[in-house]
């Protein structure tokens, strides 16, 4: 399977790169075509339910497809902006993966489209939510998700309202949220469409704790966790209720989940990026929350706990780079670990890189996080600034920010560390 991985992957790439035409000129046989349908339709069931067969399976359906004129294939389009679930869902490269999105972008505008353009679109999406540009260049109308399920395009329809759900929820947007929230129930009940409606309870677990409502959150993951079998689904799973447990104080419940997932990577093998970054970003904020224990109780394991942050900051950061909205958090709890570390010049350098990819991305939540870590150890003494904000300018535009997303639980804490 990883010869034949290799070699597809070797004539896909020289076709990519070193052709003028990444694509054959001949016209596919209708064998190849009815082959290639096959191949494509089980690429699809196996994105979520076999993660390394969707991987072989689907390259050697590109090395397929490039082999003939996209022109004399239909739905070509979507299966070039499929190659973005191999290579930028699959943490490879977004460099190959926006390359084949333009190959596919051209294929649209020459008027190679045909009934599967939600696909293209929902893809094209994924792929800059994941890499971290959220311009609303590529959002869709809420008609063109009810025209995909008119059409019976049910994973379309219900793969993007999941992936805005998530962006909206990160950007603080809750009553968006909400309402995407409110159309993946919609798609699961009167389609009785189980992708929808394990993402309706990953979206509403998401906002719940992004809200810090620890509750309604851990009732949610139950439901998510009991009802969808996939590993990749339990994985989400777990290491949401570990970050749960952890942010409630738990740090023996943060580590049985934590384990219990890590548990499940070992076992499936090659999981992707998306799916296993909870459990990496999991991980690393419980290992903060213990070096912070440690330093506080000076019981001698501080230098335990220093390694073990150390060691779990690489994988989450390495993890949150392939997913672009894990990325604001992991760069705060990079700059809380360097000032539990009595690094003050690198904890800022680290806040200031969270600020700017807040900025960037429109996570406000995660903007207020970082301007009250920041402003609370200015208070404590930490010579600097962050952007030209002192202590007093850090606290005041995240309690500003905290008001104004209604999020309690984080306003409290600054009250309480005043």
């Amino acid at each position: 399977m990883g010869a034949g991985f290799a070699a597809n992957l070797a004539r896909v790439m020289g076709r990519l790169y070193l052709r003028r035409r990444p694509y054959g000129r001949r016209a596919a046989s209708e064998r190849e075509r009815e082959l290639i349908d096959v191949m494509f339709r089980r690429a699809m069931a196996q994105s979520t339910s076999a993660p390394t067969r969707f991987l072989v399976d689907s390259m050697a359906l590109l090395r397929r497809v490039s082999a003939v004129d996209p022109h004399t294939i239909p739905e070509s389009a979507a299966m070039y902006a499929g190659v973005v679930a191999i290579f930028s869902y699959g943490g490879i490269s977004f460099a190959v993966g926006r390359r084949f999105l333009d190959i596919a972008s051209e294929l649209v505008e020459r008027g190679a489209v045909d009934e599967r353009i939600l696909y293209f679109q929902t893809l094209r999406f994924l792929h800059h939510l994941l890499a971290g540009d959220w311009s609303d260049a590529y959002a869709l109308e809420p008609e063109a998700v009810d025209r995909g399920l008119r059409e019976g395009r049910f994973w379309e329809a219900s793969t993007y309202t999941n992936l805005d759900g998530v962006k909206q929820v990160y950007q603080g947007h809750f009553a968006e949220a909400r309402k995407r929230i409110a159309k993946l129930a919609e798609i699961a009940d009167l389609y009785e469409h189980d992708l929808a409606a394990s993402a309706q309870h990953a979206v509403t677990a998401y906002l719940h704790v992004e809200r810090r409502e620890f509750a309604p959150a851990l009732e949610t993951l139950e439901r998510y966790y009991d009802e969808h079998s996939e590993a990749t689904f339990n994985l989400l799973a777990l290491g949401t209720r570990a970050k749960v447990s952890a942010l409630m104080g738990d740090l023996d419940g943060a580590e049985s989940n934590l384990r219990r997932a890590e548990a499940v990577l070992s076992q499936v093998g090659r999981v992707a990026p998306y799916h296993q970054s909870g459990v990496r970003s999991a991980r690393y904020l419980a290992d903060v929350l213990a070096l912070e224990r440690a330093v506080q109780s000076a019981d001698g394991s501080v230098g335990e706990a220093r390694h073990r942050a150390q060691k779990s900051r690489e994988a989450a950061l390495a993890t949150a780079r392939k997913v672009a909205f894990r990325l604001p958090e992991a760069l705060r709890l990079a700059g809380r670990e360097a000032w539990l570390r009595e690094e003050g010049t690198e904890a800022l350098d680290w806040w200031r890189k969270a600020e700017e990819c807040c900025q960037r991305l429109g996570t406000r939540p995660e903007l207020g996080r970082t301007l009250a870590e920041a402003g609370r150890a200015l208070s404590a003494g930490l010579d600097g600034n962050l952007g030209g904000r002192d202590t007093n300018a850090c606290l005041n535009e995240a309690k500003s920010l905290f008001a104004a997303l209604d999020l309690a639980f984080d306003r409290a804490q600054i009250a309480d560390a005043a």
